[in-house]
């Protein structure tokens, strides 16, 4: 495996679910001048991730970002992965950053880091304040993550608990980095911590 230098990184920004609890697009909400799919994109640009996959409605493109969506349509975040994936040449590592997930930037780095530091595991995910593991902001190897998709068969409606199960994934406590927005009220309150 190549240093954190060299190693080749790509980033799927899952962005397209049904925002039920929050009433509409959560992911063009503002918070701090910038939307939420904007957010995340900026944080895997941060990281040093090339190409950036953007998956849900053209709406939520990004200059400068590829777009796809899910089969079908709210196919659910496995889907939206494998769908990016699809649209990935190969890179070393793929991050992963859920579009509604605003603070995501302050732990890229350090999920980076775990995994190229070892070979042996098959990525590195956050875990939130409350200890709950946060698949959708991690970084995965390309190929484990490619592996554990062709294994799941049929992504659509797959939990993100499935599609992990197999692998070797190192826990990493992030704090508020790893907060998701789901509601208005949710948003509110990032919005008083947002730079």
């Amino acid at each position: 495996m190549r240093d954190a230098v060299h190693a080749s990184i790509a980033a799927i920004v899952p962005a397209g679910g049904r925002a039920r609890r929050f009433g509409s697009d959560k992911t063009l909400a503002s918070i701090g001048g910038a939307t939420l799919v904007g957010r995340a994109v900026d944080a895997c640009r941060a990281a040093g991730a090339e190409p950036i996959v953007v998956v849900g409605p053209h709406e939520n493109a990004v200059p400068g970002t590829l777009g796809a969506c899910e089969e079908p349509p709210f196919g659910g975040p496995v889907a939206a992965i494998a769908a990016g994936l699809a649209r990935l040449d190969e890179a070393d590592l793929v991050a992963v950053v859920a579009a509604d997930m605003p603070f995501a930037g302050d732990a890229l780095a350090a999920l980076v880091a775990v995994v190229v530091s070892d070979d042996g595991v098959d990525g590195a995910c956050a875990v939130d304040p409350e200890g709950r593991r946060q698949p959708l902001l991690a970084v995965y190897r390309t190929r484990a993550l490619s592996d554990a998709l062709a294994a799941l068969g049929e992504p659509a409606g797959a939990a993100m608990r499935a599609l992990t199960r197999s692998m070797t994934l190192v826990e990493v406590p992030c704090g508020a980095a790893a907060i998701d927005i789901d509601t208005p009220e949710a948003l509110a309150r990032a919005g008083g911590r947002a730079p």
